[in-house]
């Protein structure tokens, strides 16, 4: 197996929440007996932490059924290529969806030795025109080749604004 690194600062994140997690995912399956599928998703910082505890449940826990999938959004590189390669080994569906030039799935920059999770899939426009990406998780073709980045198409994915809103007092 190759040199697994994931970020730092995105595993110690995951690490303050990952003890009620594994619990909750433990008790959940144990809840449902005839469940075929676990979905791990999150959008941005949370498809990092995602796709980490993904990797610490099948792993490290090995609680490989019922089998794992992988959805994210807008999400970081979050570990370098043997990780994303780690990656497709403990689960063959991983999605990770990219909305059109979002600037936060090209940080941190490859030149760090970070690489993304495949399969991408690309929503280049508003139309809802999508690409589904090569094996890479650099694909050339589809999101990396955006050179001008955008924050508001990281805070918009599938029809949904995720900005931060309006603050309310409690």
């Amino acid at each position: 197996m190759q040199d697994v690194s994931v970020h730092e600062g995105f595993w110690f994140a995951y690490l303050s929440v990952s003890t009620p997690l594994i619990k909750a995912i433990t008790q959940t399956i144990s809840a449902c007996p005839n469940c075929t599928r676990i979905v791990y998703t999150g959008h941005s910082l949370g498809g990092a932490l995602a796709s980490l505890a993904m990797m610490d449940a099948t792993y490290y826990y090995q609680i490989t059924q019922p089998a794992p999938a992988l959805y994210t959004f807008g999400q970081p590189r979050t570990g370098n290529e043997g990780w994303a390669k780690f990656m497709q080994l403990l689960s063959g569906s991983i999605t990770r969806v990219v909305h059109n030039a979002d600037i936060v799935p090209h940080v941190p920059p490859m030149l760090f030795g970070y690489h993304h999770l495949a399969v991408e899939v690309w929503m280049s426009g508003a139309a809802g025109d999508f690409t589904v990406c090569d094996n890479s998780g650099e694909d050339p073709n589809c999101a990396d080749k955006i050179t001008s980045l955008s924050i508001p198409d990281h805070l918009y994915y599938v029809g949904h604004n995720h900005s931060l809103g309006t603050l309310h007092g409690c």
